[in-house]
């Protein structure tokens, strides 16, 4: 018994009250061709009922709700282990709901416009939507969904991700991203970063400011469109060797303002890395120590001005000494002298 040529099984047949004739055999061949047609029929139903077995162990199983709705009336037809934790209800209670009682009711006209646009392009890539629970608790979830065949059927098959715990990551990184943003916009500090190539690809408004400019026209620049050459050319060779050796560098640099003001900067200098340990940059955080330095410069001369005094005030002492006795006899001498004498006027 052959089907498209294969094999399929043999039909066998036996025992004839008569020897069997041509008619018997083309008999034979033709029960043997259904036979064939039969069999196949039936090891097709198995497969399919093993698919089907397999793909209800994934539909009940998946890590995620699973809805099939119909696509014309949007009756949900089935729904998974999942969707029922998601929904807080049973199947039985969500089986014959319309898809559009999952989503706020306020926002029914929006789903239903959706729903269609979905349907007709036949499928949704990772769509954001809020479902609503049982219990009226909203939960935002992602959507994935596609227009199936089953049962001879056309349905809108979605699997529904609760991403409740992405939205509050997502919720409280951005609020560190703000805070970080206000922190560094607000800085007293000049705050940059720079690529491999020591241009600036980010600034803030104190350093910007130090060059007349606001963040954004300072980026893409390089040191050498903002100050002299042969200074620039000593920065940049700072940058590189953060870069180049991967170090943390600490160091002044007078920098002239855009309003003419020469100001010292203690700058520290820092390498940035990628996921993958490359140096992709530098971060530098600048302070101005101008008037510390000039206090620290007069800290200097005051105390090298009291180490003068504790070494002279002896050698005074002494001088003092000398000179009281000098005084003490040149008295004297002057009192033994008559008036008019010529050596009174050198004493």
């Amino acid at each position: 018994a052959f089907f498209n040529r294969k094999l399929a099984g043999i039909l066998a047949v036996a025992n004839p009250a008569l020897d069997y004739g041509p008619g018997d055999l083309a008999a034979i061949k033709r029960l043997a061709r259904v036979y064939a047609i039969i069999l196949q029929r039936k090891l097709a139903e198995e497969r399919l009922g093993e698919t089907r077995e397999k793909y209800r162990a994934l539909f009940e199983n998946a890590n995620a709700a699973i809805f099939t709705a119909d696509i014309n009336t949007g009756t949900i037809l089935d729904a998974n282990k999942h969707a029922e934790t998601l929904l807080g209800r049973t199947r039985k209670e969500i089986l014959g709901m319309n898809r559009l009682k999952l989503h706020p009711s306020e926002e029914a006209e929006y789903y239903k416009r959706h729903f269609r646009e979905h349907v007709k392009l036949g499928r949704v890539n990772s769509c954001e939507a809020v479902i609503v629970r049982k219990d009226g608790t909203r939960v935002p979830v992602l959507i994935s969904a596609a227009v199936n065949e089953i049962g001879g059927k056309k349905v809108f098959q979605g699997i529904f991700e609760d991403i409740s715990e992405r939205k509050r990551m997502e919720s409280g990184l951005r609020e560190s991203e703000e805070t970080l943003r206000k922190i560094f916009d607000a800085a007293k500090d000049a705050i940059f970063i720079k690529d491999v190539n020591s241009v600036y690809i980010k600034a803030n408004n104190f350093c910007a400011g130090v060059f007349g400019l606001t963040p954004r026209q300072l980026e893409g620049r390089s040191n050498f469109d903002l100050m002299p050459r042969e200074l620039a050319q000593q920065l940049k060779e700072q940058d590189q060797s953060v870069i180049e050796n991967g170090v943390t560098l600490v160091n002044d640099s007078e920098i002239r303002t855009a309003k003419g003001e020469l100001l010292t900067f203690n700058s520290v200098k820092t390498p940035l890395y990628d996921s993958g340990g490359r140096v992709t940059g530098l971060l530098c955080v600048a302070r101005d120590v101008t008037e510390l330095r000039k206090l620290q410069s007069r800290l200097v001369e005051t105390r090298a001005i009291e180490a003068a005094g504790k070494i002279t005030k002896p050698v005074a002492h002494d001088f003092n000494n000398i000179l009281a006795a000098i005084n003490g006899y040149a008295t004297l001498i002057m009192e033994t002298l008559k008036a008019g004498s010529p050596v009174k006027p050198e004493i």
